[in-house]
């Protein structure tokens, strides 16, 4: 259901979580190749034009459970908090009349999930991607690197950040956060800065990496390596 919303990264830090306590086998690479097969069904921010409330008021995740079903993208089998299986959910959904939220997986919004896994000299042990609510895949641009969010916030509200930089924050993952805290600080603040001057299409041309989870709007690079070095 990640993938085929466009989903936030985080589920994959907290699913690996939930996984490792149950000895569930899961690892990094897995969600990748879900995604890969699974498209986008519902037309949600911050990729898209509808909230989770606004898909609660079409029907809710069971239409979601429904389209994927379609292709066997899910196990109905399985039984879910409230007794149910997942095909039994989809089955007893009801889809409001003229709801644009989620559409039929035959004519998906996009063919492909909303992130995707990679692996390169930055991130040796892979990093996430957010695709959702981006064409371009590929970006060049300068390396601005900080060695913390407070760092890299100050330089944005001094307006040294420049379209087409490569904004890479180190150090704020589960040893140098500590904690991996998500970093909102920067994003919303280079948005302000950009908007306060007419310049809000510009942070479209903006890259963003981190070793701590960070929001991809509005940039259309960002990544985060869940265990990417420190």
């Amino acid at each position: 259901s990640v993938a085929a919303t466009g989903g936030s990264t985080n589920a994959v830090l907290h699913l690996l979580a939930i996984a490792h306590e149950f000895g569930i086998p899961l690892e990094l690479d897995d969600f990748g190749r879900i995604a890969d097969r699974t498209p986008i069904v519902a037309d949600m921010q911050p990729g898209g034009r509808f909230t989770a409330a606004d898909m609660y008021d079409a029907g809710g995740v069971a239409l979601v459970m429904r389209e994927l079903l379609k292709r066997d993208l899910l196990h109905g089998g399985c039984r879910t908090v409230d007794g149910r299986t997942i095909a039994q959910i989809a089955a007893a959904a009801v889809e409001t009349p003229g709801q644009e939220d989620v559409v039929p997986i035959e004519r998906p919004l996009k063919p492909v999930g909303g992130l995707t896994i990679l692996r390169g000299s930055l991130a040796p042990d892979g990093c996430v991607v957010k695709l959702a609510g981006h064409e371009r895949r590929y970006h060049r641009g300068p390396a601005r690197v900080f060695d913390s969010e407070p760092a890299c916030f100050e330089a944005v509200k001094n307006q040294q950040i420049r379209p087409g930089d490569v904004v890479v924050i180190r150090y704020e993952g589960p040893v140098g956060g500590p904690g991996m805290q998500e970093m909102l600080s920067v994003t919303a603040a280079q948005l302000d800065a950009w908007m306060a001057a007419f310049m809000y299409p510009l942070a479209r041309i903006l890259a963003l990496v981190a070793s701590a989870p960070m929001p991809s709007w509005p940039t259309p690079v960002c990544g985060w390596m869940p265990g990417g070095p420190e």
